[in-house]
């Protein structure tokens, strides 16, 4: 069952792409920081050479970011389908990292940054707030790394992007059934970081590849602006670098934060797998491993991804899962069609942590009578 083409976005984009190019994008997902130096060793190629192809791919509008081990500083991931209208006021709260309208079945969909050992009190100040209890709600609490495997879902040909739903499927049976337990403890006995962890990463997110110095400087003036009451120095960005962000597993690796594809074809939405028990780790490696999906596994183990898919393939899609479900891998699954023209996305809440208090709740407004 071999997918139709989803065209990379802009004709500069596609024809400046050819395979050492492709290689970047894949090899740059095994740094655990964007280093110009650890990228040359691991294409096997000079400094120089290493440093003109980063640049060629930013020119094409390809940006980076870090993927972070979100339980290590303290939060969770919690979403909410709710199956009416609520306009995005409401939820307009440090926390919130997305909020989009679902198209089918309508309604809202939101997701949240929780501190974790606060994430029922949060739901609770959520809920009252909105006033509706949520239709769904998933909680992700144990967070993976993933590599996108993007030189493989490209027709070296044409260098249009493509999906093979069969390729999919041996990958998920290769993989087999894992037990992982996927509900942790809520208690930060594990988690070490603090102030300045939280503001290295913040610029990691934004350039993996700025120099300590330039993030130092950053650092230094987010920390004033915030009133955070911490002294950042380059000796203590440093030091918090290499113990704490790479020591203590705070981020996992440098991933490509944008690729142009050309959207114009294609359908946003987000799908909810139960799998039989067993089968998370699997369904996860496989998707995750597609430019197509953003994958995590919630508490329960369900498979949840935000997904864009052409349109030719929203039905080979649903036959996928389907032959899933013979196979004995999947139980049952449910897809929210979202609107993503009027999307909105924010970035953590760095200025809700204090060395003192830790992640605190937010403070609502109180709503009009």
């Amino acid at each position: 069952m071999k997918g139709t083409r989803v065209i990379l976005n802009a004709i500069s984009f596609k024809s400046a792409l050819d395979h050492k190019l492709l290689e970047v994008l894949d090899k740059v997902q095994l740094l655990k920081r964007g280093s110009v130096t650890d990228l040359a060793r691991v294409l096997n190629t000079s400094v120089a050479v290493a440093w003109k192809r980063l640049e060629l791919l930013r020119k094409l509008r390809i940006s980076y970011s870090v993927n972070i081990n979100y339980p290590k500083i303290g939060l969770y991931q919690l979403s909410f389908f709710f199956n009416k209208y609520i306009p995005f006021e409401l939820f307009h709260i440090p926390y919130i990292r997305f909020y989009t309208l679902s198209l089918s079945p309508p309604g809202v969909f939101v997701v949240f940054s929780v501190p974790r050992h606060l994430w029922v009190k949060f739901s609770e100040l959520i809920i009252n707030n909105v006033g509706y209890e949520p239709d769904r709600v998933w909680l992700v609490k144990k967070f993976l790394p993933f590599r996108r495997e993007i030189a493989r879902w490209v027709n070296p040909q044409n260098y249009t992007m493509f999906i093979d739903w069969k390729v999919i499927t041996e990958k998920i049976l290769s993989v087999g059934k894992r037990d992982v337990d996927w509900d942790l403890r809520d208690s930060l006995d594990n988690v070490k970081f603090d102030t300045i962890d939280l503001l290295i990463i913040r610029e990691l997110q934004r350039d993996p590849f700025a120099p300590l110095q330039e993030i130092t400087e950053n650092a230094a003036k987010v920390a004033n602006k915030l009133r955070l009451g911490v002294s950042v120095t380059y000796k203590k960005v440093l030091k918090h670098f290499r113990r704490d962000v790479v020591g203590h597993n705070l981020i996992f690796n440098v991933v490509p934060a944008h690729v142009p594809l050309d959207y114009s074809n294609t359908i946003y939405f987000f799908v909810s797998i139960t799998p039989h028990m067993g089968w998370s780790l699997a369904l996860y490696e496989a998707l995750s491993s597609h430019p197509f999906f953003g994958c995590r596994v919630d508490c329960q183990g369900r498979v949840v991804a935000s997904v864009v898919l052409p349109q030719g393939e929203i039905s080979n899609f649903n036959l996928f899962l389907e032959n899933l479900h013979d196979l004995g891998v999947v139980e049952n699954w449910e897809v929210f069609v979202l609107d993503r023209v009027n999307r909105r996305m924010f970035t953590l809440p760095y200025d809700m942590y204090s060395p003192i208090t830790g992640w605190r709740l937010p403070q609502f407004k109180s709503r009009s009578k």
